[in-house]
């Protein structure tokens, strides 16, 4: 239950909800920007804390190599086909 409560889940049902309500909530540039960066920090934070406490191995160093990899080379693939 208490994974449902967590900041990230909460904001996507808010949106949901406010979509299916046809919602026209506007959010000022800034509270944008402080709700984007605040997610970032929560969820790398939550990530964090369940590697650490969880330990690491050869699979999860390539899973994390694989998706740095994809992270860097995927701008440029949208960026020269766009």
């Amino acid at each position: 239950m208490s994974s449902i409560l967590t900041p990230p889940i909460l904001f996507f049902f808010l949106g949901f909800i406010a979509t299916l309500f046809k919602s026209n909530i506007s959010i000022p540039d800034d509270i944008k920007k402080f709700l984007s960066i605040y997610l970032l920090i929560a969820i790398g934070y939550k990530g964090g804390y369940q590697i650490y406490h969880a330990g690491i191995d050869f699979d999860g160093i390539t899973i994390i190599f694989i998706c740095m990899l994809f992270s860097f080379v995927m701008p440029f693939i949208f960026y020269f086909k766009g």
